[in-house]
C-alpha cells in the first residue's frame, strides 16, 4: 500500500508547506518579571504569537478559497497488532516504575489480541475468522473489547509487520494468519493435539517455516574449516543473522563441535546446556537473548555468574590462536595440503587466473625459449575475490619452496633496499616484523643525497 502522507505532500508541497518564521523571546537568564505579590510573570499572547508566525502562501490561499478537498479516505484503516505473551505495554509515571510493574502482573493481560481470544471463545460465529478477518465483521473498542458490527464498513485489515529476527513474533504472527479461531496462546502453540514448547516449533509443524537443510549444509562445511571457538562463534552468528527455523534440531545435530563429551557430565542435557550458555555469550554482542532467536529456554535464562569464566576461557583460547603457525604453516599441516585445499576452493574465473599465473610460475619459459607473460594485473569489483585468489597464488608457491613477497600496497622502498633483499631471500611476508632483520640506518645527509639523485 502507498504511504499516502508522502503523496500528498509531495504533490502539494507548497500548499502543507510549514510557516517560515519562528517566534523567539530573549529574556535576561536568571533575572525574571515578576508581580506585584513577587510570582513570576509568563507573558504569552497567543493571538500576536498567531499572526507573527502564520504565513498563507498564495497557493494556499487560493486553496482554501476554492475549497478543494486534497486529501479522501475510501476505506477505514484497521492496525491489528501481535502481542506476545506478557508483551502488553505499561504506562507509568516517571519515578513510579515499580508500582506499574507489580499492577501490571497482578491485572489480568488484556490487548487487542487477548480480547480476540475472549471473543473466539464465547462466539462460535467468531470461530470462522483468522485474526486479520475479524475485524471485518466486529469492531474493537479498548474498553468493550469486539462486538459485532452494526453497520458494515469499507474497511482494510493491516497486521502489525514483525521482523523475522523477532522468532517469536514472526511466529506467533504466522499462526495468526494461518489458524482460524484461536483462544489463547497454548491452543496457538497446539497442533494436531501435541502442544509444542515454543511458537516456532508450531510453524514448522504446520509447514508455515522454510527448511533448514541450507543452513545444515553451511554448518558442515564450518565444521570442517573452523576450530571449537571459531565454529561456536560461527554458530551463533547464523542463528542471529540467518535464523533458522529449528535450531534445536541444528544444536542437536552439532552438539559434539559445541560442547564435546565430558566425563563429569556426558548426559545430552549437561552439555546442552553447556553449548547454549556459550551461544547466549556470544548473541550479548548483538544484544538479543538465546529465546529470542527460537531456543526453547526460559525467558529469564541467564548467564551472568558464567561471563568471568566465559571471558577467561576466550583469552586462553586467545593465546593458543596466536601460536596457531609453525613456520607460517598451519599446525599439522603441509604447504602442499593448504594449496591443495584453496585451490579446490575456487570458481570458474578465479581458476583460470589461478593456471595462468602458475603456469607462468612454474614454467617460466616457452617450447622456444622465450620468457612467458610474468607480470599480470588482476582487477575486479568488491566481493568476487580477488583476496583468496592471491592467497591460493602465495600458497602454491610455498608448496613449491619458493620464496614469496605479497605487498598490500606499492610503497617507496628504495631507501630500505636491504631489507626488502633479506625479506625476499628468506621468503618473509612483510606483514611481519623478524626480529632479527634490522633496518639499515640511513642519517639525513644520505637521504638528501638519494632523493637528490636521478630516477
Amino acid at each position: 500500500m502507498m504511504r499516502c502522507s508522502r503523496v500528498v505532500e509531495y504533490c502539494f508541497k507548497y500548499v502543507l508547506k510549514g510557516g517560515d518564521r519562528a517566534y523567539v523571546k530573549i529574556t535576561i537568564r536568571g533575572v525574571p518579571k515578576l508581580d506585584d505579590q513577587g510570582r513570576e510573570v509568563f507573558n504569552l499572547d497567543e493571538i500576536e504569537h498567531h499572526f507573527q508566525t502564520r504565513y498563507v502562501t498564495s497557493m494556499e490561499a487560493v486553496w482554501r478559497l476554492i475549497g478543494y478537498h486534497i486529501v479522501e479516505l475510501s476505506h477505514e484503516v484497521q492496525v491489528q497488532y501481535v502481542y506476545k505473551p506478557g508483551g502488553t505495554r505499561v504506562v507509568f509515571q516517571q519515578g513510579r516504575e515499580a508500582e506499574a510493574a507489580l499492577a501490571a502482573l497482578r491485572m489480568p493481560e488484556k490487548n487487542m489480541l487477548t480480547d480476540f481470544f475472549k471473543l473466539c471463545a464465547e462466539d462460535a460465529e467468531a470461530r470462522k475468522y483468522c485474526y486479520q478477518e475479524v475485524a471485518l465483521h466486529y469492531a474493537y473498542s479498548k474498553k468493550k473489547g469486539w462486538k459485532k458490527r452494526k453497520r458494515q464498513r469499507k474497511t482494510l485489515v493491516r497486521v502489525q509487520s514483525v521482523l523475522p529476527r523477532d522468532r517469536v513474533g514472526f511466529a506467533l504472527r504466522l499462526l495468526l494468519l494461518t489458524r482460524p479461531g484461536p483462544t489463547s496462546y497454548q491452543w496457538l502453540r497446539t497442533v494436531n493435539g501435541v502442544e509444542h514448547n515454543t511458537f516456532a516449533q508450531a510453524a514448522i509443524a504446520l509447514n508455515l517455516m522454510e527448511s533448514d537443510s541450507l543452513w545444515l549444509r553451511t554448518l558442515q562445511d564450518a565444521s570442517n574449516d573452523y576450530k571449537d571457538k571459531q565454529f561456536r562463534r560461527f554458530f551463533a552468528q547464523l542463528m542471529f543473522h540467518s535464523l533458522p527455523s529449528n535450531p534445536e534440531a541444528l544444536l542437536a545435530a552439532f552438539i559434539d563441535r559445541l560442547c564435546p563429551v565430558r566425563t563429569d557430565a556426558p548426559d545430552f542435557a549437561s552439555r546442552r546446556r553447556r553449548a547454549l550458555i556459550r551461544i547466549a555469550y556470544y548473541l550479548q554482542e548483538y544484544n538479543v537473548t538465546l529465546y529470542e532467536v527460537g531456543f526453547d529456554v526460559p525467558r529469564d535464562f541467564s548467564i551472568a555468574e558464567h561471563i568471568e569464566d566465559l571471558q577467561r576461557q576466550d583469552d586462553e583460547e586467545e593465546q593458543q590462536m596466536l601460536t596457531v603457525l609453525e613456520n607460517g604453516v598451519p599446525r599439522r599441516r603441509t604447504w602442499q595440503e593448504v594449496a591443495k585445499t584453496e585451490r579446490a576452493k575456487l570458481n570458474h574465473d578465479q581458476t583460470a587466473v589461478f593456471e595462468r599465473i602458475a603456469d607462468a610460475i612454474d614454467n617460466p619459459l616457452n617450447a622456444d625459449g622465450s620468457r612467458k607473460q610474468t607480470l599480470f594485473f588482476v582487477t575486479g569489483q568488491g566481493g568476487t575475490g580477488k583476496t583468496f585468489l592471491f592467497n591460493s597464488l602465495i600458497s602454491h608457491i610455498r608448496s613449491s619452496n619458493k620464496p614469496t613477497w605479497a605487498q598490500h600496497q606499492p610503497v617507496s622502498l628504495h631507501c630500505f633496499c636491504e631489507e626488502a633483499g633479506q625479506r625476499i631471500l628468506r621468503s618473509e611476508s612483510p606483514t611481519t616484523s623478524p626480529k632479527k632483520i634490522r633496518r639499515p640506518s640511513i642519517s639525513s645527509r644520505d637521504m638528501q643525497k638519494r632523493s637528490a639523485m636521478p630516477a
